[in-house]
């Protein structure tokens, strides 16, 4: 992909060992590692989840893939014209596949209907 070393070693830097805590009321929690995403806020998170998901539909060719700065939306579909028995069956693959390939790579979901 053309990135540095050193690019990457920033980028690692960047993303481990962060830690939050979070006030209510007055109330601290105390610290905790944060273990995914990137800093809110940042203009370089954005950039870096997209790069990091960009061939996500070449490897899941039965799903649609949205991108919109740190968010992903995947469609699946089963095929239409056959019977509806084959669609569920169809539908199931598909998902299967894509919930083998999301594990993979440590994805994790939040669905929405």
């Amino acid at each position: 992909m053309g990135i540095s070393k050193a690019d990457i070693k920033w980028i690692d830097v960047w993303l481990y060992n962060r830690r939050a805590v979070v006030e209510i009321a007055g109330k601290r929690s105390r610290w905790f590692p944060i273990k995914r995403g990137g800093p809110q806020g940042s203009y370089f998170t954005p950039i870096l989840f997209i790069t990091y998901h960009s061939d996500m539909e070449k490897f899941l060719c039965m799903a649609m893939s949205f991108f919109f700065a740190d968010d992903l939306t995947a469609v699946i579909a089963a095929r239409t014209g056959i019977r509806f028995t084959e669609q569920c069956i169809d539908l199931e693959r598909r998902l299967n596949h894509f919930f083998c390939f999301a594990r993979v790579l440590r994805y994790s979901f939040c669905s929405t209907y």
